[in-house]
């Protein structure tokens, strides 16, 4: 049987206490334990692509900016 494979990432302390923040917040509301690392899961599951998205689109328009800038 193989083991789910890991990788580690490295976040800012401040945003790492924001996290914690919400999960006690939210652990308080589900009456059921929630880690920071449980939202961090589920922002990835649920929301990558949308940030993707929105990722690609602030590069064009900065793209577009700096073309128009240069004319």
């Amino acid at each position: 049987m193989q083991k789910n494979k890991r990788t580690t990432i490295s976040i800012p302390q401040e945003k790492k206490l924001r996290l914690e923040r919400m999960a006690i917040d939210a652990s308080h509301v589900a009456k059921k334990p929630i880690s920071w690392t449980d939202i961090v899961h589920y922002l990835i599951d649920t929301y990558a692509k949308d940030a993707c998205d929105d990722l690609k689109s602030k590069a064009i328009l900065e793209n577009k900016n700096e073309e128009n800038e240069k004319k």
